[in-house]
This record gives structure tokens, sequence and C-alpha cells, in this order.
């Protein structure tokens, strides 16, 4: 997992660190939902950059895997003649950061909807 992650490239920190902040504000949220002394706006506030960051995830994935096809066909135009095999195996691995970004929003949409849900069926009058 960690040989994944390095090959993803540089920008692949950037979305674990995305993939962190949303785990700590569901973990946040839900602290708020199980104390019960804030109201439905007080906890509603918030959830939505779960969303923001997963998308923002997803987007600086696009974004790495298209600045390094960018960057590999800039060497590929000066190499006369290269292996078809070098060059599927570099197009796969530009793609680890977009399949990283998507698993992050995922997992944002996944924690954003647990906590809309949660939140509908909360009785806040008491």
């Amino acid at each position: 997992m960690l040989t994944f992650f390095i090959k993803g490239g540089l920008l692949m920190w950037p979305i674990l660190f995305m993939a962190i902040v949303i785990v700590i504000i569901f973990i946040k949220k839900c602290i708020d939902l199980s104390i019960k002394r804030k109201t439905r706006e007080e906890i509603e506030d918030g959830i939505h950059s779960i969303l923001f960051w997963g998308v923002l995830s997803a987007l600086l994935g696009f974004f790495s895997h298209f600045l390094g096809v960018y960057l590999a066909m800039q060497e590929i135009m000066k190499a006369n003649d290269i292996s078809p095999g070098i060059l599927a195996g570099g197009y796969q691995m530009s793609l680890i950061p977009i399949l990283s970004g998507l698993g992050v929003l995922i997992l944002s949409s996944f924690a954003w909807m647990i906590l809309k849900t949660v939140i509908k069926y909360i009785d806040f009058s008491s």
C-alpha cells in the first residue's frame, strides 16, 4: 500500500491530508451528535465541508494525472523509440492519484450521507 502511495507522486500527500481532514470533521460531528447539547443548525454547520474536501481531492487527483501525462508526453517526444510496455506502465502509474482522489470522494460522500441521515431523525427539541 505504501508503494502504491509513493508511486502516485507528490500530489498524493495533499490527497491524504484531505482524507484526514474529512475523517476529523466526521468524528467531530459524531461527537457533537452524541453530546446533544447543540442545536440542529450548530451540528449541520460544517457538514457540507466534508463534501467540499472530497470533491477537492478528486479534482486534485485528476489534475495530478493530467500533469503527469503532460510531462510524460514531453519526455516521449524527446525519445525516438519508446516501448509500449513502458508507456502503459507510466500511464497506469498516472491513474493512481485519480483512483485515490475518487476513493476519498466516495468516503466523504458516505460520511456526509450518514451525518445528514442521522441528523434528520434526531429530535433536537429536548
